[in-house]
């Protein structure tokens, strides 16, 4: 938003999560003469048409953490490759477990969604590399919050208590973060 005033246009953020709701976003604001249009996409494939209807009508598409096929965007910006992202979650993980008495032996995922793209490639990686560099962890779990503090919390309550000698929680969005260590505290 800061970069809109310092350029003179107008910027508006929307935070929607599911690729429907992105869908519409996109036609709306094609409609309504959007110049430009950034997005981490929640579904590269069912929003793939939209940004490629939305180039062909002169919109300068930009995708971030999140891709589509290159045909449907002008140009990505991501902090890393999936492998590379999944790897430092499990190797930070590894790292902060370090020196305990007990081995890993439980390990569970939450984060927001099965529709977020960017968020199932990391978590696809992650458990490669644990099937790969770590074979004594098992991963007993898998949860999502959809982006909702109580729903995550919910999601990471439950699953601490299915599961109460899980090891580890690795999350990969900040809401999934913040309800894990809430979860903890609670329990």
């Amino acid at each position: 938003l800061a970069a809109g005033k310092e350029l003179g246009v107008r910027v508006q953020w929307i935070g929607a999560l599911s690729a429907a709701s992105q869908v519409s976003y996109i036609k709306r604001a094609v409609s309504q003469g959007c110049k430009a249009l950034v997005i981490s996409p929640s579904s590269s494939k069912e929003v793939a048409s939209a940004l490629k209807d939305a180039m062909d009508a002169g919109v300068a598409v930009l995708t971030w953490d999140s891709d589509v096929d290159p045909a449907s965007r002008s140009f990505c910006v991501s902090k890393g490759n999936p492998e590379q992202l999944g790897a430092f979650l499990v190797d930070m993980a590894a790292s902060q477990m370090a020196g305990r008495k007990a081995p890993i032996k439980k390990v569970a995922f939450l984060y927001s969604s099965p529709e977020v793209v960017d968020q199932n490639q990391w978590a696809a990686a992650a458990k490669a590399k644990i099937l790969k560099d770590y074979p004594s962890w098992n991963i007993v779990a898998t949860q999502y919050g959809y982006g909702e503090a109580q729903a995550s919390l919910e999601a990471a309550t439950a699953m601490l208590k299915v599961y109460a000698d899980l090891d580890v929680v690795i999350c990969l969005d900040a809401t999934a973060l913040r309800a894990a260590a809430q979860a903890v505290e609670k329990l």
